[in-house]
């Protein structure tokens, strides 16, 4: 996929060095500093990352039905932007095995064998797409708001490789805690909707408000037209009755302390001496049963005209 347009082959860039650094029991990508978390070739982001697409596998599905129907004609070409696990690559690889996908991240994938219809490079997205005009199908990205300054920016890349009647995929978290019922969640769950996480964000330069306004940031990108925005809630903690709810919510549990865990760093330089402490206030509230905490994550589905 590649061509005179990739400002540079990040793989080539390395020369033979490791694309990791390692700080403070973690490991970051040595490519850039922008992303605020772990690799997720390494736990405990891999853990984090496998949890959430696990619980989007069973809400949302692999992919739209749009989609599949592109996608079961066979020969098309599927990029991946911030593959993160390489999960869902994976996933759509196996589901559609005439096709071809490659997934893009900031180091390798932590996926041994994947099949022959499914590749991956290291590359730092925020350089660009390693691909012509007009040439991939599907564009997917998620998960990627805590390491890009520029969005809108990373969208009309989406869109210059994206062929004309292709699809774009985006899901971006919500990262603020909310209540189904509307309730200010810093009173009822001060803990968790503390406001320390997106301060650290924002002193580095990021956006963690790109998840509300994810089909507006989708819809301002030429060329473009919306096909669907959805926006889901999901549990966080097991106050639901429902089984599969309650499930979802022990997961989220899991989420948020592994979220916790891969921020260590970002709230040590943020002035954070203790942020194990913001962890376990958290985590309480949590398992008090506070009926109706909800975490949210959106998803647009998007056309190239």
């Amino acid at each position: 996929m590649s061509d005179d347009h990739t400002h540079g082959d990040d793989d080539d860039d390395l020369q033979g060095g490791s694309a990791l650094r390692y700080d403070d029991g973690h490991f970051f990508s040595f490519l850039q500093d922008d992303y605020v978390l772990p690799v997720p070739s390494h736990p405990p982001e891999l853990d984090r990352l496998e949890l959430i697409h696990a619980i989007l596998r069973e809400t949302i599905g692999l992919v739209p039905p749009q989609v599949d129907a592109l996608l079961s004609g066979g020969d098309r070409r599927i990029l991946d932007v911030g593959c993160g696990t390489g999960q869902w690559a994976l996933e759509v690889a196996q589901a559609y095995p005439t096709c071809q996908i490659v997934g893009v991240d900031l180091v390798d994938t932590p996926l041994a064998t994947p099949p022959l219809n499914c590749h991956f490079r290291i590359h730092d997205i925020i350089r660009g797409l390693p691909c012509e005009d007009d040439s991939i199908d599907v564009v997917r990205t998620a998960g990627v708001l805590l390491g890009i300054h520029d969005y809108p920016a990373l969208l009309t890349e989406c869109a210059r490789v994206l062929r004309p009647g292709g699809y774009l995929l985006l899901r971006e978290i919500e990262y603020a805690a909310a209540f189904l019922d509307g309730a200010d969640p810093g009173e009822r769950a001060p803990a968790v909707a503390t406001a320390t996480f997106r301060n650290a964000l924002v002193e580095r330069g990021l956006n963690h408000w790109g998840g509300y306004g994810l089909d507006d940031l989708a819809a301002g990108v030429r060329g473009i037209d919306i096909v669907a925005a959805q926006r889901h809630s999901v549990p966080l903690g097991m106050w639901s009755t429902d089984p599969t709810l309650r499930r979802h919510g022990a997961m989220s549990r899991q989420i948020l302390r592994l979220l916790a865990d891969s921020t260590r760093v970002m709230f040590h330089d943020h002035g954070v001496a203790e942020p194990e402490a913001l962890r376990d206030a958290a985590l309480a509230e949590v398992d008090a049963g506070r009926d109706g905490l909800v975490w949210v994550y959106d998803f647009v589905l998007a056309r190239k005209v």
